[in-house]
């Protein structure tokens, strides 16, 4: 799998998006939960942490 584009027209790798969507959580006391959909849903884009071999998707969502 290629980690750097899932899906024609991304323009982050998952691990960039995770990040931003962990630091945007802060500016929004209002979101008490989210969902992950950890799911890789044939015809959509590969939703699941792990997969990309490289730990930085991983290590971005431990962090957040």
């Amino acid at each position: 799998m290629d980690c750097n584009n899932h899906f024609v027209g991304a323009t982050r790798t998952k691990d960039q998006w995770i990040n931003d969507f962990f630091g945007l959580l802060p500016s929004r006391p209002a979101v008490r939960a989210f969902f992950w959909f950890n799911d890789n849903k044939p015809g959509e884009s590969d939703w699941t942490i792990t997969s990309c071999p490289n730990p930085a998707t991983q290590n971005a969502y431990r962090a957040g």
